[in-house]
């Protein structure tokens, strides 16, 4: 596998090369134009940079050593299979982080506070809302999503899956912070926190595997989680944004959660009702499950932009609808 990722990520390099130079071609690779008094900045913002992702790699990435380490080695499957239907969510979440940091960097520069302020809001609703109904639907469709997956057996793990994507929810409701942290220059606190929520994830894990076992190790992830994104970034977040607790209230979390509710008992009377024994039952409950979230938020939490958004897209769906039915009643 090392033989054959090394020289497929080398060459996927060229594309890249290649679309620099067309996009930008006064950017030259080269020693030309190189200034060591640059070094002192690039390092500088860097090495957080670095630290920040050791430290998500090291919180990610040890769970399963703990859990072979500790405990029989079969216990990593459930633990492994629950940990990666958590991140389903975070996946898909994390497309919308790329543009961010360069925004958030352009403003910071242009020292425009209160555009700043609204990146801040809308990007975390955002963020949330995209998150909280697939984290959800993740959560109340674990059981019979890895029955059907990987089998009977290991549905009775699906706990793990409530504890790890909770601790999920944690750390994505801050990415926002973060990537406009990072485009400000202000993200060595954070690579500060990030780190020694790693290390507490990593001891409190060891420590608990024992008397828990598997619940303990996910536990040990979702408590360091909680207190250093919840009770550390959010409130600098907040320092640095200018954001009060009674509008980080009502422009965020009241919107982006408040359709959790009814979208929460749709889905868990369709799963007693229905008991779904297929993808394809699971995928039209959960379907059923994001429309109502979708409704709910439409009315409770989306701002105008996203509304006309939202109406742009069914609009564009509609008429591809209709030039498809048009296409296939011409053919017959």
């Amino acid at each position: 596998m090392v033989a054959v990722n090394v020289p497929v990520t080398l060459v996927t390099q060229l594309p890249a090369v290649w679309l620099i130079k067309r996009t930008a071609p006064e950017l030259h690779f080269g020693w030309r134009g190189a200034s060591r008094r640059l070094l002192k900045t690039v390092t500088s913002f860097s090495s957080a940079l670095f630290v920040i992702n050791a430290a998500s790699q090291l919180q990610t990435k040890t769970d399963e050593i703990v859990i072979g380490a500790s405990l029989p080695i079969a216990s990593v499957t459930p633990y492994s299979i629950a940990r990666r239907l958590s991140e389903l969510p975070q996946l898909l979440t994390e497309q919308f982080m790329k543009v961010l940091m360069p925004l958030a960097s352009q403003l910071h520069a242009e020292n425009d506070r209160a555009r700043l302020r609204a990146l801040y809001l809308t990007s975390t609703r955002l963020t949330l809302a995209v998150f909280v109904p697939l984290a959800l639907g993740v959560i109340i469709m674990a059981r019979p999503f890895i029955t059907v997956w990987v089998g009977a057996p290991y549905g009775q793990y699906d706990y793990l899956v409530l504890i790890l994507t909770a601790a999920s929810f944690t750390v994505t409701s801050q990415w926002p912070a973060g990537a406009i942290l990072l485009g400000m220059n202000r993200h060595r606190i954070l690579a500060l926190i990030t780190l020694c929520s790693a290390v507490i994830n990593l001891g409190l894990s060891l420590a608990l595997v024992h008397p828990f076992g598997l619940a303990g190790v996910a536990l040990g992830t979702l408590v360091p989680s909680t207190i250093a994104y919840l009770c550390c970034v959010l409130p600098y977040a907040m320092r640095v944004n200018q954001v009060t607790l009674r509008t980080l209230l009502a422009e965020i979390y009241r919107p982006a959660l408040l359709p959790a509710l009814p979208m929460a008992a749709v889905l868990y009377l369709l799963r007693e009702i229905i008991h779904p024994d297929s993808f394809v039952a699971i995928a039209a409950i959960g379907g059923v499950g994001l429309l109502v979230y979708g409704i709910g938020y439409a009315m409770v939490g989306a701002g105008q932009a996203e509304r006309a958004l939202g109406r742009d897209t069914m609009l564009a769906v509609i008429r591809f609808t209709r030039t498809q039915l048009r296409r296939a009643r011409s053919d017959t």
